[in-house]
């Protein structure tokens, strides 16, 4: 059975519409006829027979979206906007395999890519699966970049652009060896249960220490590491591999998650909103809290709310967020972030953000404890995609990295469950 992908055509060029859409950069333009049953086939090594070569196997040992014509008609029912072939006698799934085994192939992507200082200034500005340069503020980019900005938003974002680009940098010998070991380490001890996090591609690009304060973080399909993370990283190589998995490894984890979250949105949707509590709800924009934003370039959707039992047992509608608190032109990361919950109220369709003396009305984040601890939140978390990540680095934990006296923590079973099955 072939997982499929639905394409819609426009023009000469391919768009894509669901999950997996952007996996591979050179598949977003290649051009093909106007034939509207054409679909994407998701290659999953778990459907490769054992004796398969090991050639044809390292052409499916990732998910790796191939044009095939005529499936239309047959696609069966749709879950996470991914169909399945039933009735696929036709296409043969180690002639495909073999299109992407070879690593001249443009569809073809390493377990572990180590992106190259010169693809990285082009890919770091790419903005296919998301806005985020052309939605950065003022504030943040100077907390960011380390540097206040001048000008006008549209001179700030430019400036913003040329910085990121000046910090990408090429891994030494010495680092892509200890990210490759990571990597290698942990696709070997996850494939079983969370194969599907496993053989998802792990992409790497690295930049100047002092972007971001040096913390991990994703765009598009890779991992952005840092001159200082990777410092920890090349150290914890010399140490135990249950050390060394249990520690450096759970960032791997944590950002690999985020990489899905951002292939799989319905996916982790369903994951925030029956096991976490949270609310689907879009909030009209209001420009004291936009100034003032902290964007997350792991959780950019802000479409998330959160209910909360108020003192006379009715409901209320939170909208949690980061903001910078400081006055400073420079905003430190992570010591100036500000987590609170707006106050929002029903607007038609949507939500609009409640006022008091012509400003939104916050609460500190920390007020609303008992529902961010009962969906296992750290302290300050505010997004569906941070809890997962957190979350599932503890059971990454507990379930792949073997360890005496270990023992289980119960409140992660609806969780596990859930990774279980999605993420098999």
């Amino acid at each position: 059975m072939l997982l499929v992908q639905p394409l819609r055509i426009a023009g000469e060029k391919v768009q894509f519409e669901h999950e997996f859409d952007r996996i591979n950069g050179p598949v977003q333009r290649i051009n093909i006829s106007d034939d509207k049953s054409r679909r994407i086939v998701i290659l999953d090594r778990r459907n490769v027979a054992v004796d398969t070569s090991a050639e044809i196997r390292r052409g499916v040992g990732h998910i790796v979206p191939i044009l095939v014509e005529g499936t239309a008609d047959r696609a069966g029912s749709v879950k996470d906007g991914v169909g399945k072939i039933a009735d696929a006698e036709d296409l043969s799934l180690a002639p495909l395999a073999e299109r992407i085994a070879g690593r001249d192939s443009p569809l073809w992507l390493p377990a572990c890519d180590l992106i190259s200082a010169e693809d990285g200034r082009t890919l770091i500005l790419d903005e296919s699966f998301e806005p985020y340069f052309s939605e950065l503020q003022s504030l943040e980019i100077a907390a960011m970049t380390g540097e206040a900005v001048a000008g006008d938003l549209a001179a700030c974002r430019a400036e913003a652009r040329r910085r990121f680009v000046a910090a990408v940098l090429e891994f030494t010998p010495e680092e892509a060896e200890a990210v490759r070991w990571f990597v290698g380490q942990i696709r070997e001890v996850c494939r079983e249960q969370y194969g599907l996090l496993a053989d998802t591609p792990w992409r790497f690009l690295k930049v100047r220490g002092d972007l971001c304060a040096g913390f991990p973080h994703t765009r598009a399909t890779y991992i952005v590491t840092s001159e200082r993370f990777l410092s920890r990283i090349v150290a914890a190589r010399q140490e135990t591999r249950e050390k060394a998995l249990s520690t450096v490894g759970r960032t791997f984890i944590h950002e690999q998650i985020h990489v899905l979250e951002r292939q799989l949105p319905a996916r982790f949707a369903n994951l925030a909103e029956t096991v976490m509590g949270f609310r689907r709800g879009q909030v009209t924009a209001n420009a004291w809290l936009t100034e003032r934003q902290m964007g997350n370039p792991d959780a950019l959707d802000l479409g998330w709310l959160l209910p909360v039992k108020s003192a006379d047992g009715t409901e209320r509608v939170v909208w949690p967020r980061t903001l910078l608190k400081s006055d400073r032109p420079v905003p430190r990361m992570g010591a100036d972030f500000w987590p609170v919950a707006v106050d929002v109220e029903r607007q038609g369709d949507g939500w609009q953000v409640v006022e008091a003396d012509g400003e939104p009305r916050l609460h500190p984040l920390a007020e609303f404890r008992e529902p961010l601890e009962a969906m296992l939140a750290p302290p300050g978390i505010d997004h569906p995609n941070e809890v997962a990540a957190y979350v599932f680095e503890r059971v990454f934990v507990e379930d792949c990295v073997p360890a005496a006296n270990r023992t289980a923590d119960p409140r992660l079973a609806r969780y596990r469950a859930w990774f279980r099955e999605y993420l098999r």
